[in-house]
């Protein structure tokens, strides 16, 4: 499988660990779906992913650091929109070569952007 899309739904539960199997995913679209909690680490798995796009994860207090994509350098979209992300913006997040789009509103990063932000030639929307 290489695309993946659960958005506007009224789902329960947290994003399912079974994504891991899906090495071959390229996008993965989870955008109001009534899911809860926070992205699992082992969306990190997924380094053929080009577009990645989750938002409005429910709350109930969970709270998480921001998720390990370190691997997805295919990356060209990256929204991650009202998920329960807490603590500093990773340096790589800068480094993908290809990102164009980027949307991490509405989480509780704090500190400085990364100086290598400056690397995002190629991003057209943040």
């Amino acid at each position: 499988m290489k695309d993946f899309r659960i958005g506007d739904n009224s789902f329960t539960g947290q994003i399912p660990d079974l994504i891991q199997k899906w090495t071959n995913l390229e996008k993965l679209v989870i955008q109001g779906s009534g899911l809860s909690g926070t992205i699992p680490p082992i969306i990190a798995l997924l380094e053929k992913m080009a577009d990645l796009r989750i938002s409005d994860l429910q709350g109930n207090g969970t709270e998480a650091p921001f998720p390990p994509l370190t691997n997805m350098k295919n990356l060209k979209t990256l929204i991650l929109r009202s998920c329960n992300i807490i603590g500093p913006l990773p340096v790589f997040v800068g480094e993908f070569p290809i990102l164009k789009t980027l949307d991490l509103s509405f989480n509780k990063l704090v500190g400085e952007i990364p100086s290598s932000f400056r690397g995002l030639t190629k991003a057209d929307s943040m």
